[in-house]
């Protein structure tokens, strides 16, 4: 059973969500958390490791993923294939069911 889930449905830019997200991931790690991280719609977008936060003026939400096997984060699913080359990291992919399943088991959900 999973701690804790954090499903990223924001792209990387455009709000402080997605990077509220990862640090509220992070900090949950960080004390030896069970954690699970969903990427489902836009929040794909998170996961191009091509990104140019530096052109907006804002940091790199790509380089933050990189960092995750350092938290032992290593429960990355999405809903859906990638459709870009050289992602940040390769979610398994899951279906629907497997979804809904993923999130009645954890204890904890957060959804931004």
């Amino acid at each position: 059973m999973t701690d804790c889930l954090f499903i990223c449905r924001r792209p990387p830019y455009g709000s402080c969500l997605s990077k509220a997200n990862l640090d509220m991931l992070l900090a949950a790690a960080s004390f030896d958390q069970d954690i699970a991280l969903l990427f489902i719609g836009d929040g794909l977008h998170q996961l191009r490791s091509t990104q140019q936060g530096e052109l907006i003026k804002q940091k790199d939400i790509a380089a933050a993923l990189k960092a995750l096997p350092l938290y032992d984060v290593n429960r990355i699913y999405s809903n859906r294939a990638l459709r870009f080359a050289e992602p940040v990291c390769s979610p398994e992919i899951l279906d629907q069911q497997a979804v809904q399943q993923l999130i009645a088991e954890a204890k904890v959900v957060i959804n931004l």
